[in-house]
């Protein structure tokens, strides 16, 4: 494993100059469900490792962390708001989700059986695209998850589309979304782990295993590729994780020292 001595350098650099910029994030991971009965293993944890790989273990007001009784859909919702309309054309936003989800929808905290409780994948969109952030990166570890592109089951590569088929989105804006599994597939908790799949060897990509030529950064290309090769290993291809979006291959994701 390549450690990253410092502070984990979020470039999604797509120009040759390097500017570092402000990174706003939501994180969520719900193992405890208000209906118990929904209760997941290991979800939080994952939110919880991935929120301080991005705050190298610190107290960062630009990224926030919502957790099991935390992570209700007006929680979600004020957050993304909040934190996203914050952003310059120069900042980076992230959203990252880990719990339940069903066709259309990531289940939050207080989800029940109406559709209209549960967070939308239309509802991260919107937020989107009403932040002025020049990159957006959403990641999200559910059952589901491809759904949030209609067509997203048939893909099997990184695709190169404009996102969610908007004519609206500014050429300006570079976005990329990565989802677990494909709309049609569930996306796995492992015991031996004790994460789920997908959040596991996402974490490691960020944390240089994917740098397949060793140039000390993880591009795009390299973190799908990574993840995507070993999920569909570990889960014996039952689950695949996709990528979508508007964004180079080459784009560097990660950087470090």
């Amino acid at each position: 494993m390549k450690f990253i001595k410092t502070y984990l350098f979020i470039l999604f650099s797509f120009s040759a100059v390097y500017v570092q910029a402000e990174l706003y994030a939501v994180i969520v991971g719900i193992s405890k469900y208000k209906d118990s009965s929904n209760n997941l293993k290991f979800a939080a944890t994952d939110a919880k490792l991935f929120y301080n790989l991005l705050t190298n273990g610190k107290q960062n007001p630009n990224i926030v962390l919502l957790l099991d009784e935390n992570a209700t859909r007006s929680n979600i919702l004020n957050a993304i708001k909040k934190k996203y309309q914050q952003a310059k054309s120069s900042d980076h936003i992230i959203f990252y989700f880990s719990g339940h989800g069903v066709d259309g929808y990531f289940c939050q905290y207080d989800s029940n059986e109406d559709p209209g409780s549960l967070l939308k994948h239309k509802d991260i969109q919107n937020a989107f695209k009403m932040s002025n952030a020049g990159v957006k990166l959403c990641i999200a570890d559910a059952c589901h998850a491809g759904s949030i592109k209609t067509s997203s089951s048939t893909k099997k590569s990184v695709n190169f589309l404009k996102e969610y088929n908007d004519k609206s989105v500014s050429k300006n804006e570079n976005i990329i979304v990565f989802m677990s599994s494909r709309g049609n597939q569930i996306s796995m908790e492992d015991p031996f782990l004790r994460q789920g799949v997908f959040t596991h060897y996402l974490i490691k990509s960020f944390q240089g295993e994917a740098d397949e030529n060793n140039d000390q950064k993880v591009t795009a290309k390299e973190m799908y590729t990574y993840v995507r090769d070993n999920v569909s290993a570990k889960t014996k291809k039952r689950q695949i994780p996709i990528m979508f979006g508007r964004f180079s291959e080459d784009a560097a994701i990660v950087s470090y020292k």
